[in-house]
């Protein structure tokens, strides 16, 4: 195990680790050592991206000459993004037409020199879905609509894969930035919120190009004609520290305080960050002085702000809705009428907040999907100690100790419900995940688990959600997790057998069918030979139906008339039968203590026979 320990402590240190002390680890370790090497590439991996885009953020923010920020901007785009080739599009009103602008990665000239007419390909799927568009390949792709000659540049250019996001200034679509792959690719969900962001701090970068330009030849010709330009000036120049100080912020980090700091200053106001049902802690402090909108009153301004896509105002404030790929973010509200540069400032903070946000949810996807794989394993039995201690550490769940752990299984006869749903109605350290297309639930019940579940089970009442669940202690001995999750299953698909739904069924919970529904199936078979075996083997012997009806004749609650209608026959057929019941397992089975085997031995035998 030393080997093991001075091999963890390189690799976490970054130093070499010679080849000689792998030769020494057992299997086991090897297995621990690798999966140490994948955590610590996936953190380099998010490291990098944050601070290629942050690094991006802040040589934007310099202010210089606008081709050589655009130039930095694509080169960085090809590289944060792993992509053969990077460009800019210039759409042309006018002539209907798109213009490549700056190029990064492009080998042939007719690429840079072509013009594409408005609408087509993936540059024409992101001007009409005025968001993030691709294709795996643009050679091959049906849907994508297409000019010969548009085809053959980019077959001569030799690129398949592409994805574009769009450049917005003032609410137009500009152009589109783009990256493209000398090879079919898919993707992905976080290079897609990647590109985006760089796309938004290009239109930034140009917006920002232009006012300083615009800034320069207003000054120029107010001192040539002595006219009132000081408050321009200031206005413009406030929008470019700004938009600065924002670039600022997204090079340091993920902070919406910083935000609010800039805007704070720069508008002279109270600001608020409102998400998903309420202000975020991160907002402005609410006070006498400065009170925040009502509730009712911030989302009739969502509402309406997203519905116009603008600001609006109301009551002495100022909310700006904020969008990406048609799902709401959220929005930021001052306290305030803001309109002019300070509005272009406001828009400018909410870019910030939305890049923000969504840099926040890749990583916390990402992280998610570490926990997932931990628990996988967890519940499959090929988890270490070390894989229990990163559980602990990233979920609180200390499964180490193993005392009131339990796992749960869910399953349904339809489709179940959100992880994310359940996991509001669970404790904190709660955790639910999917494992072999069902839901899993690691959860503490100091008090039971029924108490620790109650919450979850109001609230599948309260949806009408029809689900089945078994829960089982987790054992102490690894190796037998994989047993307890089993077992779970067998519980949760005997309640679905048993059409008992919303309810948990544990080894324990209710008492003699708790216990036989954990058996083996040879056991389980034992006792049903040795309470009702008797009556089973008339019913082969004869062709007769007597365990049936004496089951129906318990779910129907010893009602003679309720189990004929139930069976389709006579209720003296039923009296007969009865009799014949009492003359083979004795008069006393359907009364009394021995009822309840007889009726549970049944119950298990109808679920054995399906």
């Amino acid at each position: 195990m030393s080997q093991l320990v001075e091999i963890l402590e390189r690799m976490w240190s970054g130093r070499a680790v010679p080849e000689d002390l792998h030769s020494q680890l057992s299997a086991q370790e090897l297995d621990i050592v690798r999966a140490v090497e994948n955590s610590i590439s996936s953190e380099r991996h998010w490291r990098d991206i944050a601070l290629s885009v942050m690094g991006t953020a802040k040589n934007l923010s310099r202010g210089e000459d606008k081709d050589k920020v655009l130039d930095e901007l694509v080169e960085s785009s090809r590289r944060i993004i792993r992509s053969d080739v990077a460009y800019i599009s210039i759409n042309d009103l006018d002539d209907q037409i798109t213009r490549v602008l700056t190029t990064s990665g492009v080998i042939t000239e007719e690429f840079r020199a072509v013009e594409i007419p408005l609408g087509i390909g993936v540059i024409g799927n992101v001007a009409q879905t005025k968001q993030v568009s691709w294709t795996y390949d643009q050679g091959s792709d049906p849907e994508l609509s297409r000019t010969p000659h548009v085809d053959e540049v980019v077959r001569g250019e030799g690129v398949r894969g592409i994805m574009g996001a769009p450049l917005v200034i003032n609410g137009e679509i500009i152009g589109t930035l783009m990256v493209g792959d000398r090879r079919p690719r898919r993707y992905t969900a976080e290079e897609k919120i990647i590109l985006d962001s760089l796309a938004s701090m290009t239109s930034v970068a140009m917006e920002t190009s232009q006012l300083i330009a615009d800034l320069e030849q207003n000054v120029a010709a107010l001192r040539k004609a002595n006219e009132r330009s000081q408050l321009q000036v200031t206005q413009l120049r406030a929008l470019s520290e700004a938009d600065s100080q924002l670039m600022e912020v997204l090079s340091r980090g993920t902070q919406l305080k910083a935000i609010r700091e800039v805007v704070n200053h720069a508008l002279d106001c109270e600001v608020w960050f409102y998400r998903e049902g309420g202000f975020l802690s991160e907002s402005g402090k609410d006070s006498a002085a400065n009170p925040k909108p009502t509730e009712e009153l911030i989302k009739s301004l969502i509402t309406r702000s997203h519905q116009a896509g603008e600001i609006v105002h109301e009551d002495g404030f100022s909310v700006l809705a904020i969008s990406f790929n048609q799902r709401q973010l959220g929005a930021i509200c001052v306290n305030r009428g803001v309109q002019g540069h300070q509005a272009a400032i406001l828009h400018r903070a909410a870019q910030a907040f939305a890049t923000i946000v969504l840099f926040r949810e890749a990583v916390v996807e990402a992280e998610s999907r570490q926990v997932d794989d931990l628990l996988r394993r967890f519940i499959a039995g090929t988890a270490v100690e070390e894989d229990l201690l990163r559980i602990k550490r990233m979920t609180g769940l200390n499964l180490a100790k193993n005392n009131n752990v339990y796992l749960a299984v869910l399953v349904a006869p339809t489709a179940l419900p959100q992880a994310r749903a359940i996991k509001q109605h669970l404790a904190a350290n709660d955790v639910v995940f999917e494992y072999e297309n069902r839901l899993c639930v690691l959860f503490e019940a100091p008090q039971g688990v029924e108490d620790a579940l109650a919450n979850l089970m109001d609230w599948l009442n309260a949806e009408n959600f029809k689900i089945h669940i078994g829960a089982v202690e987790i054992p102490h001995d690894l190796d037998e997790v994989a047993k307890a999750h089993n077992r779970a299953i067998t519980l949760a698909t005997s309640m679905q057998s048993l059409q008992l739904f919303n309810e948990v069924a544990t080894p324990t919970t209710f008492g003699s069918l708790g216990l036989l529904l954990g058996l083996d199936k040879v056991s389980l078979q034992e006792i049903i030979a040795d309470t009702v075996g008797a009556l089973l083997e008339f019913d082969q012997r004869n062709n007769a139906e007597l365990a049936t009806t004496a089951v129906t004749y318990f779910d129907n609650a010893r009602n003679i008339a309720a189990t004929a209608k139930t069976l389709f026959v006579h209720s003296n057929t039923v009296r007969q039968r009865i009799d014949k019941i009492s003359s083979i397992i004795g008069a006393d089975w359907a009364t009394g203590p021995r009822s309840f085997d007889i009726h549970l031995a049944l119950r298990a035998w109808q679920i054995t026979k399906k």
